[in-house]
């Protein structure tokens, strides 16, 4: 394998778990660990930079080295930054969880488990509620899935029904019921 096709290798690579990092859709991929989560963003997005520079140096006297380096100069702009913040905000994470998520309760059903979660960003979003589904896979990595959220809620409690359904409540009022 040349070196040229090698470093397309890596850049492919470094997109790719970018990539996943930004993924929109139902199941999001996540660590066990919230602070991974972090530094895996970090890590990635400083390595398309770097990758493209890796590129650039491969490819021995032709045209398109100037343009490959020009391309990492450009991406490093806002990728580095991103990077050195998602990194700043791994080391806020206290133990497994990041301090702007606590969790309240956790309920496990046969196909999920169930965690809800009182939200504090500070200054970018104010606290809430938010129920999540997550299944997880060999115990280092988990799928979360968004279900249901409130805006200005006070801590609440889950409990599951008689019939399975999962419901978030507070006292005896019910702020949502989630079925399986």
């Amino acid at each position: 394998m040349s070196s040229t096709s090698k470093a397309v290798t890596y850049v492919a690579l470094s997109l790719v778990a970018f990539g996943v990092t930004l993924l929109p859709g139902p199941w999001l991929p996540r660590f066990t660990f919230d602070p991974l989560n972090y530094w895996f963003t970090a890590l990635s997005a400083i390595t398309i930079p770097a990758s493209l520079v890796v590129l650039g140096i491969a490819l021995h006297r032709s045209p398109l080295r100037i343009a490959v380096l020009v391309i990492a100069a450009a991406a490093a702009v806002p990728l580095i930054p991103f990077g050195l913040l998602a990194a700043y905000e791994g080391r806020r994470a206290v133990g497994a969880e990041h301090p702007s998520h606590k969790r309240l309760a956790e309920v496990s059903t046969s196909s999920y488990t169930y965690r809800l979660y009182l939200t504090n960003c500070g200054a970018t979003c104010a606290y809430g509620l938010e129920l999540r589904k997550e299944i997880s896979i060999l115990g280092f990595a988990k799928l979360v899935a968004p279900v249901w959220s409130a805006y200005r809620e006070e801590p609440a409690e889950l409990r599951l029904s008689p019939v399975g359904e999962v419901q978030v409540v507070r006292g005896e009022y019910v702020l949502h019921t989630e079925n399986e």
